[in-house]
């Protein structure tokens, strides 16, 4: 996929998310635990796709056949003065596919990988998010996320100098 395509799809997620933030922000908070997980679904679905597209524009994880599980969201806190600033915590899992998972160059030298019983591997990493909604709608929301830990650390961000 190319750079450009990869551009305009990452414009058209991070619309997604504002509405799905905007609509999470305005619902009343007495949900039951199944309507809660039913609502984060499409937050959840926003933040694999923007994470998985700075993925495949970094030049690290371009060249390499892999795949993400979709993002375990831990804890999310909505801060609304004086603007509007939304931290998330979770952990994403992420697998190797084909020959780069057997070979020993992909896994990262700081950590193990874990292992399932059939003997694949993959890594389990920590995903914290800083967002920031607009007041109106027409501006792009403004995010900060940060995946991994040790060699695997990633910083994506579309704010000048990471200013949340």
């Amino acid at each position: 996929m190319k750079r450009r395509m990869i551009k305009k799809r990452i414009q058209r997620v991070e619309s997604r998310l504002s509405l799905a933030l905007r609509h999470y922000i305005t619902k009343p908070k007495q949900l039951t635990e199944y309507e809660d997980r039913k609502e984060m679904l499409s937050i959840r679905w926003s933040i694999s796709d923007l994470l998985y597209y700075h993925l495949k524009l970094d030049p690290d994880w371009s060249k390499r056949n892999w795949f993400l599980e979709l993002l375990d969201i831990d804890s999310l806190e909505i801060n609304q003065e004086p603007r509007t600033l939304i931290s998330i915590e979770g952990k994403c899992d992420w697998w190797a596919e084909g020959k780069d998972a057997e070979a020993p160059v992909w896994w990262p030298a700081d950590r193990v990988p874990n292992v399932t019983k059939s003997g694949a591997r993959y890594m389990t990493e920590p995903f914290t998010a800083r967002i920031r909604l607009q007041k109106d709608q027409e501006n792009r929301l403004r995010y900060k996320f940060e995946f991994g830990a040790g060699s695997t650390y990633r910083l994506f961000t579309n704010c000048p100098r990471n200013a949340v």
